[in-house]
């Protein structure tokens, strides 16, 4: 009876031995997962932001045009009118 009984406590003991080790492999492997996952994903967010950054470049490429155009709308306006009045005394002949 003690013989069958240590057959079976040695059955038992081996069988909990490869669960843990299982265990053991199958969280490694979980781990090894996550990573590859982490990996690929700030991947696309580095892509993600890379491209914001170039839009952000050409927004403000864009407004610093609009406003150089606002700018100089003034001095377009006057220097219009300064053509168009030296046109005029040259036809008028002041």
């Amino acid at each position: 009876m003690q013989r069958r009984l240590s057959l079976a406590i040695a059955t038992l003991a081996a069988t909990a031995q490869r669960l843990s080790s299982l265990s053991q492999r199958i969280e490694r492997a979980g781990g090894l997962l996550r990573t590859r996952v982490d990996i690929v994903t700030e991947a696309q967010n580095q892509q993600l932001l890379s491209k914001l950054t170039r839009g952000q470049e050409l927004q403000l490429r864009l407004q610093r045009t609009v406003e150089g155009f606002q700018r100089n709308r003034g001095f377009l306006v006057d220097l219009n009118r300064t053509y168009f009045c030296i046109v005029f005394i040259g036809r008028v002949g002041v």
